[in-house]
């Protein structure tokens, strides 16, 4: 099994998600993130991510289907434009109905505005 299939793993992902959807970029710390994950150190965070960028990163690729449409971009250009387009539309839509997206949407604006 590989880091990225370990449960301990996802329970990483989902505790930061939580931390900077709540608290923002600058105001989730590691500590904050370790804890919410329920780790007596949360040092070991930095076995799986580098820098609490890497980690942010990665929460944005594993939480935010649109965001991978586009990064996957490649591949949607071998449909007729309407195809990837009604696709991304969809995409969009269904995750912005979600209530962490929403707030993973906020966190983005207002890290931009900073």
């Amino acid at each position: 099994m590989t880091k990225r299939e370990s449960e301990q793993y996802q329970r990483f992902l989902d505790a930061a998600f939580t931390e900077f959807a709540h608290k923002g970029f600058r105001g989730a710390t590691i500590k904050s993130i370790g804890q919410a994950a329920g780790l007596k150190s949360p040092s070991l965070i930095y076995w799986y991510f580098p820098t609490k960028e890497d980690l942010f990163l990665e929460i944005v690729r594993d939480q935010q289907p649109l965001l991978q449409a586009i990064i996957d971009a490649d591949s949607l250009l071998d449909h007729p434009p309407k195809e990837p387009l009604l696709s991304l539309a969809k995409t969009y839509i269904s995750s912005m109905e979600q209530p962490e997206m929403q707030q993973m949407a906020r966190l983005f604006l207002a890290e931009v505005g900073q």
